[in-house]
């Protein structure tokens, strides 16, 4: 017989992956993908975060969902439309929010770095880089007996 099967939202909340569904998961996608770049793809660096809203307004703009859905990505914030540059701080700090309240990301005060610091919980981490792997089309990392097995198979 089998061992039970763990429960994953034991560790992970359970609206974690809601923003990575629905007709807004590329434009998610697109913000953690790029918060993962530059958290572990980079010399050690800390991401503010003012530079975190920073980098989605960017996204925002070089997005055709911005244009498409605008209203439902600003959902209920109250702001006028024609400013588009409060219009996208909004709708940043709204994208921002939802990512914290999933239980994507957290911020911890650092004096050192002076505010803010955009941390990924480890679980998110540990998600997001086979995630990465997977957009990237990379090949899993094969460990344990597969691995020992797939080394074995491999001509010389």
């Amino acid at each position: 017989m089998l061992p039970a099967t763990p429960d994953l939202f034991e560790q992970v909340p359970r609206g974690f992956f809601g923003p990575l569904s629905g007709p807004l998961a590329p434009l998610y996608w697109s913000v953690l993908a790029r918060f993962y770049q530059y958290e572990f793809e980079r010399d050690p660096f800390f991401l503010l975060k003012e530079t975190a809203l920073e980098i989605i307004e960017h996204i925002l703009r070089e997005s055709d969902l911005w244009g498409e859905r605008r209203e439902e990505i600003l959902g209920d914030a109250r702001v006028d439309l024609a400013d588009e540059v409060e219009a996208e701080r909004q709708a940043a700090r709204r994208m921002l929010e939802r990512l914290e309240k999933s239980g994507w990301l957290h911020f911890e005060y650092r004096s050192s770095a002076g505010g803010p610091v955009l941390n990924f919980h480890a679980y998110a981490a540990r998600i997001l880089e086979v995630l990465m792997r997977t957009a990237r089309g990379e090949q899993p990392i094969l460990q344990g007996y597969a691995h020992s097995i797939a080394a074995l198979l491999k001509p010389d």
